[in-house]
């Protein structure tokens, strides 16, 4: 594309008005007050024309686009990188002098030259120069939605570690113990977890570089998943000659897509797991009295404990049961009904309504133990019971008369 004459036309007619201009050469070249104006030409790293300036000898030149067509400032050509994660930035305007090419420059130069834009000294031509610069990868960690320290937010390929530091659960369930388990990705939460132990590490498709991995052309394949677990890897394919980098994480079973590098810094995030662990409480036996301990067993919160109660003739036995498990047995040898007292402060309790639902509360962390009884109180029908544990609890069987 060739430049239009009217702007340098414009220049000189209007420093001509201004009586600025004082003379023009013999050989078409343009004078102002002595000083010659030269021309430069703007070239982009492919080869073509895409702007020009005219300067008066040792003043700065003024990039112009060329007539119907803005500069970009980008590359037009599929240069290659040299650096992973990395994009092309325009770096200004490099040239040298010509003096074969070019007649029209001040003897005070010589072929080879720099060409200093704010200082012109013939004409010249200069092209669009680029430099690498590496876009930013982020790793945030979240504990219940709450950043915490270990995250980073530094070019591609610096490394990256996961936080060794194990983060708290703050639960108000008192029953339940929660265990760290490691990280997870945020975008897909059924991933393989992550701990300190694995490493993050990079890899791009292949190229020409021989500092590129030969993984292929494109997205990875599934297959490579297996054995590279924390690797970060960058599909490189161009577009417009610029990369837009669509990126992954294996978690060593399968590749996660992030998204594109290529929108700014990648965010990479992580949300911390816990392995939920009911805590267990102490069941503890005492005689009827409700004076000395006979036992005692520790159960998880939840469990169930099973009251089976057997009756032959006057003699009656109360077994205590976790699950099917005998902890403790009972045996009273009495013309009386026999019935469970259930106290978590260790007082004795005379009246039990065996038939409804009893619930006591100790405190704030401690919850009552629980007991739902069969058809019907504890007499002379062998029936049972059962009760879910949700706190440390005492049990002593009491007789009372039934009449």
């Amino acid at each position: 594309m060739q430049k239009s004459n009217f702007s340098k036309f414009f220049l000189v007619a209007s420093l001509a008005a201004t009586g600025i201009l004082s003379s023009c050469g013999g050989d078409g070249s343009t004078s102002i007050k002595g000083s010659p104006v030269y021309t430069v030409n703007y070239y982009d790293e492919a080869g073509n024309q895409v702007g020009y300036a005219y300067a008066i000898e040792g003043r700065s030149a003024h990039f112009r686009s060329m007539e119907g067509t803005a500069y970009d400032y980008n590359p037009h050509s599929d240069m290659e990188l040299t650096t992973p994660g990395a994009r092309f930035v325009f770096d200004g305007w490099e040239g040298t002098y010509d003096t074969a090419e070019y007649s029209r420059i001040d003897s005070s130069v010589t072929n080879g030259d720099p060409v200093d834009l704010n200082n012109i000294k013939g004409d010249c031509k200069v092209t669009a120069k680029f430099v690498e610069k590496s876009y930013k990868i982020e790793t945030i960690f979240k504990n219940n939605g709450v950043k915490v320290e270990g995250g980073a937010n530094v070019a591609y390929g610096t490394a990256l570690t996961i936080p060794t530091a194990i983060p708290a659960e703050e639960h108000p369930e008192y029953y339940n113990t929660y265990n760290f388990d490691g990280w997870v990705l945020a975008k897909d939460d059924t991933s393989a977890k992550f701990t300190s132990a694995d490493t993050l590490s990079y890899k791009w498709k292949s190229g020409a570089s021989a500092n590129q991995n030969a993984w292929g052309s494109g997205a990875p394949e599934e297959t490579t998943a297996a054995g590279n677990k924390g690797v970060i890897y960058l599909d490189k394919t161009l577009t417009d000659h610029m990369p837009k980098y669509p990126s992954y994480i294996s978690d060593g079973t399968k590749w996660i897509e992030l998204g594109e590098l290529s929108k700014g810094t990648l965010p990479l995030e992580f949300k911390s797991t816990y392995e939920v662990e009911k805590k267990e409480f102490t069941v503890s036996l005492y005689d009827a009295a409700g004076a000395n301990k006979v036992g005692s067993f520790d159960a998880e919160y939840g469990a169930t404990i099973n009251f089976e109660r057997v009756v032959s003739g006057n003699d009656t036995t109360i077994i205590v049961k976790l699950g099917t498990e005998a902890k403790y047995t009972y045996e009273h040898v009495t013309s009386d009904a026999s019935k469970i007292c259930y106290n978590m402060d260790g007082t004795y309790k005379n009246e039990v309504d065996s038939t409804n639902l009893h619930s006591e509360t100790i405190d704030d962390t401690n919850m009552s133990f629980v007991i739902t009884y069969g058809e019907a109180p504890l007499d002379h029908t062998p029936v049972g019971g059962s009760a879910k544990l949700q706190g440390n609890v005492r049990i002593h069987p009491v007789v009372q008369d039934v009449q």
